[in-house]
């Protein structure tokens, strides 16, 4: 449910359902990291473990964005939500900060199924997330873009000051740009400040301004590219944010075709604003196809809370 949240945000089909395939499978890979005690995608085989457990454990990390939590961060009531929090939010290293792969896994417009795994050794938890899934069918019509955070509106909860934003653009409707031909110009409402993005702020660090244009594989394939910025010197969202991207084209390169939305942040209801994230993240995976990333503390019940969030923000939409 937590998850067909995030993608409701996005806009993006959310009514991805468990496999029944994977959910053991799934579980196999969190038993294999936490055995380990190490995020790692190929993990090695433990002198202790069945060979036939192990190979099922690693077809899970291969296909999964995996997440780790130190228990001396406190006990989480909610590890998958806590993992969906910190992968969509993607910003606890710069090799997520460079290409926000986790998010474009859960946001993979293609997904259909999904299936989760959670185990602890006693030091850490490890949270495996099955993401690389593209079973919707092919019929379904692909959205010009995706966006995070997602226009028009988007809660505050979910947006860390460090977060990275990001569009991924479809391939039917944008050339694939480059990172010298495109400027991004984020305006806050409030007081008219301004920042401007482009290649000069290509080098990621942990709170400065960044500009990138991703083009690796993460999530469907009808949205290969993904222009990431990150503005420097926010302290908190809330109010109105206007984006314009400039230096785009259509997909035969012939026509400028520039993006510009607008996100107004919100908070959610008093009852449901003790969401996971606010605490400290957990240890990210770097780099890889299918990287995984860091989750955070939680709040309320997992499956009510997220079942109450569904049922309150179509409302909010909806008076909007």
């Amino acid at each position: 449910a937590f998850l067909n949240f995030q993608r409701f945000i996005a806009g993006i089909p959310d009514d991805v359902i468990l496999s029944d395939e994977w959910v053991e499978t799934s579980q196999k890979g969190a038993v294999l990291l936490a055995t380990n005690n190490e995020l790692n995608h190929c993990p090695t085989q433990p002198v202790d473990m069945d060979k036939d457990f192990y190979e099922e454990g690693r077809r899970s990390t291969r296909s999964s964005n995996i997440s780790r939590r130190s228990s001396s961060n406190g006990i989480s009531y909610s590890p998958i939500r806590d993992a969906l929090m910190g992968q969509a939010d993607d910003s606890s290293s710069n090799s997520n900060l460079e290409c926000v792969g986790h998010r474009r896994w859960l946001l993979n417009q293609d997904m259909l199924y999904t299936a989760f795994g959670v185990a602890d050794n006693g030091n850490s938890r490890f949270t495996t997330v099955y993401a690389h899934d593209n079973s919707r069918p092919a019929s379904h019509d692909p959205l010009e873009y995706i966006l995070w955070p997602a226009a028009p509106a988007f809660p505050k909860e979910f947006a860390k000051p460090t977060i990275p934003w990001s569009i991924q653009t479809c391939l039917y409707d944008y050339a694939l740009p480059e990172l010298e031909q495109v400027t991004v110009t984020l305006t806050r409402r409030e007081d008219g400040k301004v920042w401007v993005f482009n290649n000069s702020y290509n080098t990621p660090s942990e709170t400065g301004r960044y500009f990138n244009i991703d083009k690796a594989s993460y999530g469907g394939v009808e949205h290969p590219t993904c222009i990431i910025f990150r503005p420097e010197g926010i302290t908190e969202y809330s109010g109105i944010y206007d984006v314009k991207v400039s230096g785009l084209t259509n997909r035969e390169g012939t026509v400028s075709k520039d993006i510009e939305y607008s996100v107004e942040f919100f908070e959610l209801d008093n009852e449901l604003n003790e969401l996971p994230g606010s605490s400290n993240p957990g240890e990210p995976e770097n780099g890889g196809s299918s990287s995984g990333g860091g989750g955070s503390s939680g709040g309320c019940n997992a499956g009510l809370g997220a079942l109450a969030l569904l049922l309150f923000v179509p409302l909010f939409f909806r008076k909007k």
